[in-house]
Formats: C-alpha cells, sequence, structure tokens
C-alpha cells in the first residue's frame, strides 16, 4: 500500500500554518489516539486503549493517523513522527459479509472482503476545519488500492450522516449494531467506485450551461502518463481535456496540462478556467487564487464575487507577417514560430473565401497566425479545413471590429473573433482563451484601450474581458463558467 512510511497530504482544510498527513499508525501512538478516542465519545461507546491496541497489531493497514506538523501549540509530539503531532485517525478491521452485525465488528478476519470503520476521529479543537473530510477522502484512496476489498462498512449518527454521504458512502439503512444508548446508520461504499477517478465536464466563457466552450477536467495525470492523457481526450472528444493534480504541499498549486484529441498543446485558456471552476467546484482548495504550472511557465487564477474568474497569462503579441518574412526563421519569426511565404495573406483569404483586399493585417506568434479583417468579410466567412490545416501553426484568429454577429443579450463589445485549428483536431474552437494573449495587445494598441470586452462568434459563442497590461507584458483574461457533468472513470 503506498505512501505508508511519508504520509498523504491532506488537503484542502482550513487549519492554516500546519501541514497535515494522513499515515500508518504506530503502536507507540496508540495511547494518545486512545486519550482521542475517549475525548470524543461516550463512555460506552469509547474503545478502550488495550482495543485499539489490538486493532493496532492485527489490522495495522487499516489504522491510519492524522499528523500535523509543526506540532500545534499545546499538543504532544508523535512518538513516532518527529515535528508532528497526532490530532486525529481512521482505523478498521476487515470483516465477512457485505452488512454489519455486533459480531463482524468485533473480530478481524484478515481474509474478510469488507472493511469494517471504526471510528473517524479528529481531536476538538481541529474540528470544522475540513480536517476529518480530507482525512477520509485520502483514506478511502489508501484502502482501495487494495483489491481484495469489496466493501467499506461503518455506522453513523445522524448527525454525520453529511459528512460520509458527502464522501461517496450510500445509507444502507437502520443498523442491527447494538453500541452505547443511541440508535445507528449503516453505510456502505462500492471500493470498486473508490477506486475510479474523477472528472468535471465544465462550460467556459458562459454562465449558462451548453453555450461557451466545454472542456473535460480530469483529476490526475497518472504519473505523466501521456499516452493515458491523449486516449482519455480522444475518448471525451471536445476540444481541450485538462488533466492536473496537486504541485506541492499547498493546496492552491497545481501542475495542468491540456491535450486534444489529437495532440498535447502548450497553453489552453478555456481549459485552464474549466480547470480552476472544477476545483473549486469539487471543493479541492479553499483558495480563491489558484497557481498552475505548465509549459507555457506558471499561470495565476482568480475569483471575485461577482462570479467570474480571472486568468494571468502571458502576452503572446503577434508580429507583423513582413517581420517574420524576414530573413531566417529565427531572426524574423517570433520564437518557436515557423517562417510562411509571402503568399501567406492571399492563401488565408481564399481559405476562408473572402476577397484578398479585406485582409487588412495578418500576424504571428508562436502558436498561431492572427487575422485582421473587414467587418463585412468576417460576418461572410466560409472556411475551408484542408486549406486552414495547411498552415503549419496551432490555429487561426480571425478577428474584427464589433460585427452583427454579436448577439443582443452580450452587450456592447469592442471585437470579434473566430479560432480555427483543424491541424489539432478543432475544426472551430467555440470560445478560445489564449487567443486573446495575441487579441488583448492587437486591439489595445489599436483602440487606444488596455480595458476591453470581447465576444467569440462561434455557433455556441461566449464573453470576455480583457485587460493588456504592456509594461508586464501580461494579459488578464476574465470570464464566467459553469459545472455541467460530472462523473468517474475506470482507472
Amino acid at each position: 500500500m503506498a505512501s505508508e512510511a511519508s504520509g498523504v497530504l491532506l488537503r484542502p482544510h482550513r487549519l492554516t500554518g500546519h501541514e497535515l498527513r494522513l499515515r500508518r499508525l504506530a503502536l507507540e501512538d496508540v495511547p494518545r489516539a486512545a486519550v482521542i478516542e475517549a475525548e470524543s465519545y461516550p463512555a460506552d461507546e469509547a474503545a478502550s486503549a488495550e482495543r485499539m491496541a489490538e486493532r493496532c497489531r492485527e489490522a495495522g493497514e487499516h489504522f491510519w493517523g492524522v499528523f500535523a506538523s509543526p506540532v500545534p501549540q499545546g499538543d504532544v509530539a508523535s512518538a513516532s513522527f518527529p515535528g508532528a503531532a497526532l490530532v486525529g485517525f481512521i482505523n478498521g478491521t476487515r470483516a465477512e459479509g457485505d452488512t454489519l452485525t455486533d459480531e463482524s465488528m468485533e473480530e478481524h478476519m484478515p481474509e474478510g472482503r469488507s472493511l469494517c470503520i471504526h471510528s473517524v476521529v479528529v481531536a476538538e479543537k481541529y474540528r470544522r476545519c475540513g480536517v476529518a473530510r480530507a482525512a477520509l477522502q485520502a483514506y478511502m484512496k489508501t484502502q482501495a488500492q487494495d483489491t481484495r476489498l469489496d466493501r467499506m462498512l461503518l455506522i453513523a449518527k445522524g448527525k454525520l450522516l453529511t459528512l460520509y454521504l458527502g464522501a461517496g458512502f450510500k445509507l444502507v439503512g437502520p443498523s442491527s449494531v447494538v453500541h452505547g444508548q443511541d440508535p445507528w446508520f449503516e453505510l456502505g461504499l462500492d471500493m470498486c467506485l473508490a477506486r475510479q477517478l474523477d472528472f468535471v465536464q465544465v462550460d467556459a466563457f458562459t454562465a449558462v450551461p451548453f453555450r461557451g466552450n466545454p472542456a473535460a477536467v480530469v483529476f490526475t495525470q497518472r504519473g505523466g502518463d501521456e499516452a493515458w492523457m491523449q486516449r482519455i481526450a480522444v475518448e471525451f472528444n471536445l476540444a481541450e481535456t485538462a488533466f492536473l493534480e496537486h504541485a506541492s504541499a499547498s493546496d492552491d498549486h497545481f501542475n495542468l496540462r491540456w491535450f486534444t484529441p489529437v495532440a498535447e498543446v502548450d497553453l489552453c485558456g478555456h481549459a485552464t478556467l474549466a480547470a480552476a471552476k472544477a476545483v473549486w467546484a469539487t471543493r479541492q482548495s479553499y483558495s480563491q487564487a489558484l497557481r498552475f504550472q505548465t509549459k507555457s511557465g506558471e499561470l495565476l487564477v482568480s475569483s471575485s464575487e461577482d462570479g467570474w474568474l480571472h486568468m494571468d497569462f502571458p502576452a503572446e503579441p503577434a508580429q507583423p507577417l513582413a517581420t517574420a518574412e524576414a530573413g531566417s526563421s529565427e531572426e524574423g519569426a517570433p520564437a518557436g514560430a515557423v517562417r510562411l511565404p509571402a503568399s501567406t495573406p492571399a492563401d488565408l483569404a481564399s481559405a476562408f473565401g473572402i476577397p484578398e483586399a479585406s485582409v487588412l493585417f495578418v500576424g504571428q506568434n508562436r502558436m498561431d497566425l492572427l487575422v485582421h479583417v473587414t467587418v463585412e468579410a468576417f460576418d461572410l466567412l466560409q472556411r475551408n479545413d484542408t486549406a486552414i490545416a495547411a498552415f503549419p501553426v496551432r490555429g487561426v484568429i480571425v478577428t474584427a471590429e464589433a460585427s452583427n454577429r454579436v448577439p443582443a443579450d452580450a452587450g456592447a463589445v469592442d471585437f470579434v473573433s473566430r479560432f480555427f485549428g483543424p491541424r489539432f483536431g478543432i475544426n472551430e474552437d467555440p470560445v478560445t482563451g489564449s487567443a486573446h494573449c495575441a487579441l488583448a495587445p492587437f486591439w489595445a494598441s489599436r483602440l487606444g484601450n488596455n480595458q476591453l470586452v470581447a465576444w467569440q462568434a462561434s455557433d455556441r459563442g461566449g464573453l470576455l474581458r480583457v485587460t493588456n497590461n504592456a509594461a508586464t507584458s501580461r494579459v488578464l483574461i476574465s470570464g464566467q463558467a459553469t459545472v455541467v457533468m460530472q462523473g468517474q472513470l475506470d482507472p
């Protein structure tokens, strides 16, 4: 079973100033655990120190403690985990059968396929900080690694049903077990379900479901398994699937990667917005500002009370194509870009079925082409996916001043755009946050305003607010997002 020595880092929780880890409880820590047990249960329900020591010896793989470091003021350092204090624990024994009885809760059956949970306990001064929930979720994951277990069973009082139901347990009904004076309810968890991987599907850049740009968010990178992530992205068959996992002990810090159905990409705005929304919607962090480590550096996402999310991205200004054409690609084109031929403006006009004279500007950054066209041409675009895919770039951004394609409920906007990426399996992207890393500096210079409102004029459409900061070469991209689906993947 993984992480027994160093323990599993618990997050999120609201116990500030301390790192919490769930790790196997050593026999030396049982006396402290017995004190916490006695303080948490009535005398006729609390297990004795002797009984707990017996469980630790016989079923130690199911007896895990919650340790806080550094040692909180007033607490006693752990006998087995230097620099930390035991502040809670979860213990269980194995049992036969698919329901709990007085007999099955008394004896540990090493080959039993049910795990009977006896205690989920947090010392009183650490309660109501999210510690129990985080510990229970981590405990479930550690125990789910044992494929010999079919189910996890426990009994709970009515006031704690919300905790267990929120963790995925199902209510079986009133329990026949007699334990103290109060009635108990039995709950169960299918361990096959506990082994599954959570995902969330989010519509980004909209507050209304089924608009904006959908992205799937999966809460693991499975150790950096690129082949697995690509297969999952193909299965979702969305423009982008985001894969994220914690990057450090801090619950606001994540590693983030993005995959289209065809390939991994270096930057994706709408899937970053979706990832942040998914983190908050599933309570994976209590912080209102998140940090994502990506192939494009660290990206920051914050939320405001009006429900908008704000992404701090690097600016990706498009250099005029004439500059990119001059000399070698290293000298003229943006870093990482491919130098394009002089016929590119005419080729673009042909690919979109518009007159060459309506193409006002063609620029290039390390990822995309940016094409400024007249309002009239923008409203008449007729794309040729094969022709567009021939350009050796991630995608083609076509933009114009506000046009007739802006719906009335979007309000006043400064510019419109569309994004086409058939080379990477995206014929047209509904809303493209990263494209605005080029659009924001482009339109800020032309309109003389660094704070702009944008509409991406796809069939689904999406509204964005962008702020260009030329001094820092950063762009703040703001949008709304809504969760439309949650589920599980088989590992």
